[in-house]
């Protein structure tokens, strides 16, 4: 290296890398002067010197028996460092970024967190990528922890009437109850509830949850392959329904006496509260179920998923009634009105549509996401739906003519779960960073 400070800048060393093997006795200092020409006549190989472990150490360890190196990791892309801290310490815990599904973290992270793809012009994880990977790094971003500085790891919520209680899970394994009396404030956090009680566990990351209308039972799946209710106010376990399928979605009815279960194989299971038994397994989907929704345990199903299908089933007979398709590409959400004569799905085209339950016929086209519609929901009267998008809003319809009514940005990461106020005077939107905000229909 002095040797080079006298030569000039065109002709100094292009990289210097020492590699010591803890497997074998000596190390590669590789040196590579790359200057025009056939890269072939540079190889670096060819400036490889081996140096004993004597002469680099007075007290050389002692002989150990040699084996292969391993291969070598390609070269993966790098994420900017300024977003190190809003990955939650991804790179930090040492995940590496060994492979795609590490990438597509990266990226679901990124994109769940408002911040810019880590892969400059889309790359192959980027805006352009194929439904199959963006459905994957958009269950990845579920498994995101937050924004810098909050506690509440949030991948699965549930709102309850009026907001005086939120049901959540958390990418750690654990559900949680928080109660809030009436709150007074546009925008609140889980950590600023009066009361927060632990219902229970699971062994890894909480996919869904949901509640019975009366509140006396809670209901989770988690990533270990479990879904279990609980007692809520006690903190104990009721049912324990062990199923092979991963467990995308879950609804209770809204007489409290069935659970309907989405899976990742398109599946669906129909169990009783609160023991979980299952009564009826259909084969609801060609894809992942991404959404579920039920009236009460004897009326109406309805289930959306990765085929781009919104179907209604019956849940005595287990028959299907309607399919129909309209979203271009997989349908992300779906509920039933209280009334029972409405559904409106929301889709990875950015679009929501209002679908009659009895006839299946579109009603209405609400159009104006650049995102995936990742939740919907309608107030009881029928007159509002809310929308809420990966593109960071939530916007506000009036079904009698189609219109925007009102619109929130700046969130601060993705929304996901929305729900309306009993009196429909507002509704309740919550984001991955365990923020709620709510959305006013006389803003």
């Amino acid at each position: 290296l002095q040797e080079n400070d006298e030569q000039s800048a065109s002709s100094l060393p292009a990289a210097v890398v020492t590699a010591p093997d803890p497997a074998m006795d000596s190390a590669v200092l590789v040196v590579g002067e790359f200057e025009d020409g056939d890269p072939e006549e540079h190889d670096p190989v060819q400036h490889r010197d081996v140096v004993p472990q004597s002469q680099r150490d007075p007290e050389p360890a002692p002989a150990r028996t040699s084996r292969p190196r391993p291969p070598a990791q390609p070269p993966m892309p790098q994420v900017p460092r300024a977003t190190d801290d809003r990955l939650g310490g991804f790179a930090q815990r040492g995940a590496g970024m060994r492979n795609a599904v590490d990438l597509m973290a990266a990226a679901g992270l990124m994109r769940g967190l408002g911040g810019a793809n880590p892969f400059p012009g889309g790359g192959p994880f980027g805006d352009n990528m194929s439904a199959n990977l963006k459905r994957m790094t958009e269950r990845i971003q579920q498994r995101t922890s937050g924004l810098r500085g909050r506690k509440v790891l949030v991948s699965a919520m549930a709102i309850g009437d009026d907001m005086a209680s939120v049901i959540y899970g958390t990418a750690a394994g654990s559900v949680q109850l928080v109660q809030f009396g009436a709150p007074q404030n546009d925008i609140i956090g889980l950590e600023d509830a009066r009361h927060q009680i632990d219902i229970g566990e699971h062994g890894a990351l909480v996919s869904a949850v949901a509640s019975s209308p009366d509140g006396c039972a809670v209901v989770s799946a988690g990533a270990d392959g479990h879904v279990r209710s609980w007692n809520p106010t006690e903190g104990e376990g009721i049912g324990d329904l062990e199923l092979k399928e991963g467990v995308s979605a879950l609804a209770v009815a809204t007489d409290g006496r069935l659970v309907f279960i989405g899976c990742d194989d398109g599946s669906a299971y129909l169990a009783s509260m609160p023991n979980l038994e299952v009564t009826r397994k259909l084969a609801a989907h060609t894809g992942a179920v991404h959404a579920v929704d039920a009236a009460s345990s004897r009326r109406l199903v309805v289930t959306a998923g990765e085929d781009g299908a919104v179907r209604t089933w019956d849940p005595v007979g287990g028959g299907s009634r309607l399919t129909k398709r309209h979203h271009k590409g997989p349908v992300a959400s779906v509920i039933i009105s209280r009334d029972r004569k409405w559904i409106v799905s929301g889709g990875w085209d950015g679009k929501a549509v209002v679908w009659s339950a009895r006839t299946g016929e579109v009603e209405a086209e609400l159009d104006g996401h650049v995102d995936i519609v990742s939740g919907v929901a309608m107030d009881t009267d029928g007159e509002w739906v809310v929308t809420v998008s990966d593109d960071r809003t939530a916007k506000l319809w009036r079904l009698a003519d189609g219109a925007i009514v009102h619109e929130l940005r700046d969130f601060t990461s993705a929304p996901k779960f929305v729900r309306f106020a009993r009196d429909g005077s507002c509704a309740w939107i919550g984001s991955w960073d365990g923020t709620i905000r709510r959305i006013a229909t006389n803003p």
